[in-house]
């Protein structure tokens, strides 16, 4: 019987061509999309689920208070590894300091020196790293690694980059030495395996965790005063131990901690936060492009898509079911029970729905291939690496059978016999219930689809705010690059021959430019109108007397220390001028301030203030005072006109002469800028996608819903015809009940997209203005769309021989 029905729904298929091609194409729409975002959805939350206790690993934060606000660091101090070891001698803890980009060179068979600029993640980490996160080992010692000084692990790929290796021969490199940022002299024990992409510990260096040391502001990794921002702490706990009883352990311990931090740190106590759902735990993640708000909002907006794909099938359905009525009322006359009829038409929507997965899958594979521009990474369907897609496949193809099919059948199979043998098609809907839900559906429908476009159209216009904004400082044309030396000689030489190239302007040597907020960085400012308690938390920067010309900073009052300026000379931001209670920026001119550091700083000048975060933040309190030791990096403003990349190749040159045991890298400053809102860019790419083919579903659903309005008035529109009606009052007839339900779907969909996209925004410090002229641009298209669609399906009704009309049924 099973069979019958399968060659039964591929006959009925076969002979409605039309139909079928275009549920096929609403399902694949809607099946590919959701296939996608699943795996999207999928791999962004496998990020760090495949080492073997990851469930009992945690990361160590520190809360305090700051400003009367609660605030969070992920960074610790470098002894309070060890201290926990002493203290919960049951818990493994793990220490891992990251060092970013990083000079390597060895070597090779030949003699020669190689040298390259690792780009890719480098840490200094311990013993107890290897052993609590998972590392496949292929040549070299596989136990007791980095527990000797001069010591360092390699991965393959960065095996093949520094001795041409071709996918063997990591056994040879085993005792091998390389020399790191010219300081450290280290020893090769161990070549593993490329990490898997879906971690956020894909580092290619491991080194051993005292050769932190170098790092300028490392303090022997015996200071407990300070926060290290590159400094993190991980703990695994004993099987069966209970993180509530953990986290009140560890914060009973916290005094002892923090009592030297307390100036940065008030109230302060430290929490552990699970490996397992970091990567998308926002703001306190691990390095995620997308967050859990967007992970949330891909899921609804796939179930949203495979509900306007079903709505799309039982529009086409039902105006279809119209034509096979009097099939409907053969087939119970000759004894079929409801049961079958109902089953008989799922079958031909389960047909429908295998055929279009099978091009769906096709397709899937196809786009997440090509994801990199938008995603950074691509993906494949992995169907047998990962047996969990083939579950969602069939509870997919379950689910859209039912929804598109489960209608559409009880309206064919609830048909009276002898009322579709004797009558014609219009009669049979005379009531109007099935004809109002398939109005109640499209109104579903372009509600979703205008939904989608409100918020597409946030998104776009907060992006173009926060990229087109004025940041309170120049980003055009300025090319930064790494300080690999930090000497008074060598900067002095750099500057100057930098200067005798044409087309480059103003120089400049800082820790950060404006917009970069390093969070090693921040400091407590003692407030000098206070009682002696209070204090202001700041952004400290490192800068040269050419800071405040290269980026453009507005001087309010006083003047921007010079090369001559004593050494406690200090720049603020108006933020901390008012922050510390001065009036006005002329006030606290000449006036002094200290840090928790005890260190005394004297006024010289007030700037506007700038960004220096990202739109989602306020405006930091910053200071700005002379420090060669914190130079890392260089800034040059380069001349439009005289072509960026001859100047380039010229400043390049001069900085290899100098830096001799470096490797030159450099950006522009407005290329950071618009990477600080990657996130943001890749969910709005992936949101007018989307959006668009929710969109065309839903002109798919109005193209059944006036394909059945046709069916319905076959011979209306041909007596009209002959009564002297022109195309143009049929086509009338047709928009006038489609226009008005894209409007109630309209009035329906503002109050909705208003309140979701409100509280997005509410997430940005600094956003737009959410006014008509959205709503307005949303309505505008969804009816030009709309429009377009019932026009050429009406204009095909419309021009039919009204005598081909009169003669229906």
């Amino acid at each position: 019987m099973l069979r019958n029905y399968i060659v039964t729904a591929i006959r009925n298929l076969k002979r409605n061509k039309s139909f079928v091609l275009i549920n096929i194409l609403g399902l694949i729409l809607g099946i590919s999309s959701t296939i996608i975002i699943y795996r999207i959805v999928s791999y962004e939350k496998s990020f760090d689920t495949y080492h073997p206790n990851a469930e009992s690993m945690y990361r160590v934060n520190i809360l305090y208070e700051n400003n009367g606000e609660e605030a969070r660091s992920i960074s610790v101090m470098h002894p309070l590894r060890k201290a926990l070891k002493n203290d919960f001698p049951d818990w493994k803890v793990a220490g891992v300091h990251w060092w970013g980009v990083g000079v390597v060179a060895t070597e090779n068979d030949q003699g020669v020196e190689v040298k390259i600029r690792e780009n890719n993640p480098i840490a200094f980490v311990g013993p107890d790293f290897l052993e609590m996160f998972d590392y496949n080992i292929i040549a070299g010692k596989t136990s007791g690694l980095l527990v000797n000084p001069n010591t360092v692990a390699i991965s393959v790929t960065s095996a093949e980059k520094l001795f041409d290796l071709d996918g063997n021969g990591y056994q040879s490199v085993i005792g091998k030495t390389i020399k790191f940022e010219n300081q450290l002299t280290l020893q090769i024990e161990a070549v593993y395996q490329d990490p898997p992409k879906n971690t956020d510990f894909g580092m290619d260096y491991m080194m051993f965790y005292e050769g932190a040391k170098i790092y300028p502001y490392a303090n022997n990794l015996t200071s407990w005063q300070t926060i290290n921002g590159d400094a993190r702490l991980w703990v695994e706990l004993p099987k069966g131990h209970d993180i509530e009883a953990a986290n009140a352990q560890l914060e009973q311990a916290s005094q002892k901690y923090l009592e030297e931090l307390q100036s940065f740190a008030v109230n302060g106590y430290m929490e552990l936060q699970p490996l397992v759902g970091m990567h998308l735990s926002g703001d306190y993640g691990s390095g995620g492009v997308i967050d859990e708000s967007i992970i949330a909002s891909l899921q609804i907006l796939g179930l949203i898509l495979i509900i306007t794909a079903a709505i799309n099938f039982v529009n086409l359905a039902t105006a279809q079911s119209v034509k096979r009525a009097k099939e409907i009322g053969i087939r119970k006359v000759l004894g079929s029970k409801k049961s079958y009829l109902i089953f008989q038409f799922l079958s031909e929507v389960f047909v429908i729905t295998i055929i279009a997965l099978v091009i769906s899958l096709g397709i899937s594979e196809a786009v997440l291939m090509k994801l990199d521009p938008i995603l950074g990474y691509n993906l494949g369907l992995n169907l047998f690496s990962e047996p969990k897609i083939f579950l969602f496949l069939f509870l997919l193809t379950i689910t859209v059978t039912l929804l598109s099919g489960f209608y559409p059948s009880i309206v064919l199979s609830n048909y009276n016999p002898l009322v579709t043998i004797k009558s014609n098609n219009s009669s049979l809907n005379s009531r109007g219930t099935a004809m109002s839900l398939r109005r109640v559906l499209v109104v579903i429908q372009f509600l979703i689809s205008q939904t989608l476009v409100i918020a597409t159209l946030v998104l776009v216009y907060q992006m173009n705010y926060m990229i087109k904004q004025p940041l309170g400082y120049d980003t055009e044309s300025i090319v930064t690059f790494s300080i690999p030396e930090r000497s008074e000689e060598k900067l002095n030489l750099l500057r100057g021959r930098i200067q005798e190239i044409a087309g480059v302007g103003e120089v400049s040597f800082y820790v950060g430019s404006p917009g970069v907020a390093r969070i090693n960085n921040i400091d407590q400012i003692k407030n000098p109108n206070g009682n002696g308690t209070e204090t202001v938390r700041a952004n400290r920067k490192n800068t040269d007397e050419h800071y405040g010309e290269l980026f453009g900073l507005e001087l309010l009052a006083g003047v921007f220390f010079t090369e001559t300026s004593p050494a406690e000379s200090s720049v603020i931001n108006r933020k901390l001028a008012e922050s510390l209670g001065f009036d006005s920026p002329s006030t606290a001119i000449g006036q002094r301030y200290e840090t928790a550091y005890n260190e005394s700083f004297i006024i010289t000048g007030v700037v506007e203030d700038f960004h220096n975060n990202s739109f989602r933040g306020t405006i930091d309190p910053v200071f700005m005072m002379k420090g060669m030791s914190q130079y890392f990096e260089g800034g040059v403003k380069l001349n439009l006109d005289q072509g960026f990349d001859n100047a380039l190749s010229k400043i390049e040159a001069v900085w290899a002469d100098i830096f001799t045991e470096d490797v030159f890298t450099y950006s522009f400053v407005d290329e950071r800028i618009v990477s600080q809102y990657a996130g943001e860019e890749r969910f709005n790419t992936l949101l007018k996608i989307f959006a668009g083919i929710a969109v065309f579903i839903g002109c798919l659903g109005l193209y059944g819903l006036v394909s059945f309005m046709a069916n319905q008035k076959t011979k209306e529109i041909g007596i009209r015809k002959v009564l002297g009606a022109s195309i143009f009052k049929i086509l009338s007839m047709f928009s006038r009940e489609v226009i008005l339900l894209v409007l109630v779907a309209f009035v329906l969909a503002v109050p909705i997209g208003y309140y979701v996209m409100d509280g997005w925004l509410n997430g940005y410090e600094y956003r737009i203005d959410f006014g008509p002229k959205i709503f307005l641009i949303a309505i505008s298209s969804t009816l030009i769309i709309a429009a377009l669609t019932v026009g050429f399906r009406a204009l095909k009704t419309a021009q039919a021989n009204p005598i081909n009309s009169l003669r229906d049924e």
